[in-house]
C-alpha cells in the first residue's frame, strides 16, 4: 500500500473512532480509561480489506475496496460515516 492510501485509512480510523466515542459521550457511557485497538479482518469474500475497532461486538469499521480505491468509515449499524 502506498503512503497516501495508508494516510486515508488512518484518517478513516480516526473518524470512525471519534464518531463511536462521541456517541458514547452523548449517552454518558464513555469510559476514557478503556483503550480500544484496531485489528485487521480478512474479508476475501467481498474482496476488501477491513479494520474493526475491537469490542463485543466490534464498535466501528473501516473498509478499503482495492478495485475502486475507496476507503469507507462505517458505524456498527452499517451506516457510512465518511468515504475518503
Amino acid at each position: 500500500m502506498d503512503k497516501e492510501l495508508l494516510q486515508r485509512i488512518e484518517k478513516a480510523k480516526e473518524i470512525a473512532k471519534s464518531d463511536y466515542e462521541n456517541t458514547m459521550k452523548k449517552h454518558k457511557v464513555f469510559n476514557p480509561k478503556f483503550k480500544r485497538k484496531w485489528r485487521e479482518v480478512k474479508d476475501e469474500k467481498n474482496n476488501r480489506v477491513a479494520y474493526a475497532l475491537e469490542g463485543t461486538p466490534d464498535k466501528a469499521f473501516v473498509f478499503y475496496y482495492p478495485e475502486k480505491n475507496r476507503v469507507v468509515a462505517v458505524r456498527q449499524d452499517g451506516s457510512i460515516i465518511k468515504e475518503l
